[in-house]
């Protein structure tokens, strides 16, 4: 489980340095780099995403200092203590909110808000509530900045678990995560719940409960017993006493606007962003207007019978007009169309195609897209597919 850095001899031959990193034996998400002290380095930032066996648990995330050798120190605790149990981060971007020429960083993750840590003198500030994102909570995938309404500030967008799910939320009515050892079988029993017509219910059928804490059977002989409890018809008030509850407030992808005085606003993006799980987002300026469009990738096939895998999304381009709204390009116009289960886009430069998107999906081939006669003008964002075959992977 330790993570590895592999150093480039500069002619792409790489040689890991075993010496490079600290101990972090963590199921980790992401790394992303910054020169955050301005010394001229790279440091980075490493997310941690959940704790083996004991879902809900709070990883530890890193804040790692480069020497000016190429060996990192973790500086978690001394400049941004926050960060070490930010919580089950899935991805980060650094970017500067506030023009003050230094790096930010902004987290989100499962159960968290989108959380923005500013760059002080003193160190790493968690401004997430003063921002006006305290009540964002969502199960985030991903994180792409970019400025999309040409204001000259980092705008953000990120990508949820969408609205085409079982499972519904808002502020009013959150989903919920209790988080303790009610069997005290030394090990912790993560129970969701969620609102049916204004009523909270444990997500979990009754035998996926039995399976977790078989002691229940006995309040609980058949199915009509369960069928209309409540997380408190389960629990007893002393047995919910000393749990570790989540909330999560918005499932939508969403646009999170810099309005420039330190504060943001989130805006959903359109329905086709909304229909699966987003885990790729890559601002790209598309049509050749000058302003920043999105690609959007995902599905989530690894989810219980009863609710069905979500695969509804076969790729997405979103038109970005240069004010921070976007419009749908239809596939048969957008000609970005990829199944499977997207996990990661980048944009490479190629001498001979021009500007290429390739595509990481999850347990399948990389997909590459070329532009082809981009026009501005209407939504004929066509593009030209290529398949690399024999690189199956898991992304």
């Amino acid at each position: 489980m330790q993570d590895r850095l592999y150093l480039n001899d500069g002619h792409g031959h790489f040689s890991r340095d075993m010496q490079a990193l600290p101990s972090m034996y963590e199921n980790g998400s992401c790394v992303v780099s910054a020169d955050f002290n301005g010394d001229g380095n790279t440091d980075l930032f490493v997310g941690g995403r959940s704790v083996a066996w004991s879902y809900g648990e709070t990883p530890h995330s890193y804040l790692l200092e480069n020497d000016g050798h190429g060996h990192f120190v973790d500086v978690t605790r001394r400049l941004a203590p926050g960060l070490k149990n930010i919580g089950m981060v899935t991805g980060a971007v650094w970017a500067d909110i506030n023009n003050d020429h230094k790096p930010d960083l902004i987290v989100v993750g499962e159960w968290m808000p989108v959380s923005v840590f500013e760059n002080t003198e003193a160190g790493f500030k968690n401004i997430t509530a003063k921002d006006g994102l305290s009540k964002t909570n969502g199960w985030w995938n991903c994180i792409a900045a970019a400025d999309f309404d040409n204001d000259g500030s980092i705008d953000f967008v990120a990508g949820n678990l969408g609205t085409n799910s079982q499972l519904q939320v808002s502020q009013k009515e959150p989903v919920r995560l209790y988080l303790k050892d009610f069997d005290q079988n030394g090990t912790l029993d993560p129970i969701i719940t969620h609102y049916v017509q204004g009523i909270s219910y444990p997500f979990a059928r009754l035998d996926q409960l039995l399976t977790q804490i078989p002691e229940l059977k006995i309040k609980f002989p058949n199915y009509s017993d369960y069928a209309h409890s409540t997380i408190n018809d389960v629990f007893l008030k002393d047995q919910l006493d000393g749990a570790e509850i989540k909330e999560a407030y918005t499932f939508q992808s969403s646009y999170i606007h810099n309005n420039g005085n330190g504060t943001f606003t989130v805006k959903k993006l359109p329905f086709t962003a909304q229909i699966s799980p987003v885990y790729s987002m890559l601002p790209i300026d598309y049509n050749g207007d000058g302003n920043k469009d999105l690609l959007l990738g995902g599905n989530f096939y690894a989810v219980g019978t009863e609710q069905g895998r979500y695969d509804a999304s076969y790729g997405t381009v979103l038109a970005g007009d240069g004010h921070g709204n976007f419009r749908k390009v239809s596939l048969d116009r957008g000609g970005f169309l990829v199944g499977g289960q997207v996990r990661d886009m980048k944009s490479i430069a190629d001498v001979h195609y021009g500007p290429l998107v390739i595509v990481a999906r999850n347990n399948d081939s990389l997909a590459v897209f070329q532009s082809i006669h981009p026009d501005p003008q209407s939504d004929n964002l066509t593009i030209d597919n290529q398949t690399m075959e024999n690189t199956h992977g898991s992304h």
